[in-house]
């Protein structure tokens, strides 16, 4: 009887021990507080719509190795309502929903909420010069024909694509105009050298001539 109590005993501590194990894997939920769109759009520093054009996996390609890793969205970018925003425009995020990652299905179009990666933030620290969007920021899907109420909005900037070109560098374009002119002048004096080589000789055979006569 006594080896059964403490059988039993046993196995009730084992289970209460469990129980905050459980817990542990919910504590880190994303749960966010109901908000409208003009309280996300205050909030956020960067406004935008757009579709989402691809969602990359720096750390894990398609397999998530935590799901606070970051995931880089591209979207090409329609309307610009706040902020400075490029098209196309790179915004980072988690991996997953449950950390609060962004939750984006299809295309779009999406209107996007957005800020920056705080400093203080190591998992995307690498990524502090991109916006940043969360599952709480309001990010969402549009419906059809939605007109928000931001204004009219503004047309994106145009994202940079050319850097300039080191002095070792070899240029594509071919030859340039200052090499065409310093082939001119090349060019021209020895025109003139051999017109003056056919003169000289023409002049001898001119004297030689006279001399025989």
């Amino acid at each position: 009887m006594r080896h059964a109590l403490a059988r039993l005993g046993l196995a009730v501590g084992l289970a209460a021990a469990a129980v905050p194990t459980l817990g542990v894997g919910t504590a880190h939920a994303c749960s966010c507080a109901p908000s409208t769109d003009a309280e996300a759009f205050a909030r956020a520093s960067a406004v935008f719509t757009g579709t989402l054009v691809s969602r990359d996996l720096p750390n894990g390609g398609n397999r998530t190795q935590s799901s606070i890793d970051p995931a880089i969205h591209t979207f090409a970018v329609d309307r610009v309502y706040k902020g400075t925003i490029t098209d196309p425009q790179r915004v980072v995020s988690y991996a997953e929903g449950a950390s609060c990652g962004l939750e984006l299905r299809g295309p779009g179009p999406f209107v996007v909420f957005a800020g920056r990666s705080t400093s203080d933030d190591r998992t995307l620290a690498a990524y502090r010069d991109l916006p940043s969007s969360f599952r709480c920021d309001g990010s969402r899907a549009l419906a059809a024909n939605e007109t928000l109420p931001f204004g009219r909005g503004a047309a994106p900037a145009a994202a940079s694509t050319s850097s300039p070109s080191s002095p070792d560098t070899p240029s594509i374009l071919g030859p340039s105009s200052d090499a065409g002119d310093d082939e001119g002048p090349g060019t021209s004096t020895a025109v003139a050298l051999g017109i003056a080589a056919v003169a000289l000789i023409a002049g001898g055979i001119v004297l030689r001539t006279r001399g025989r006569r």
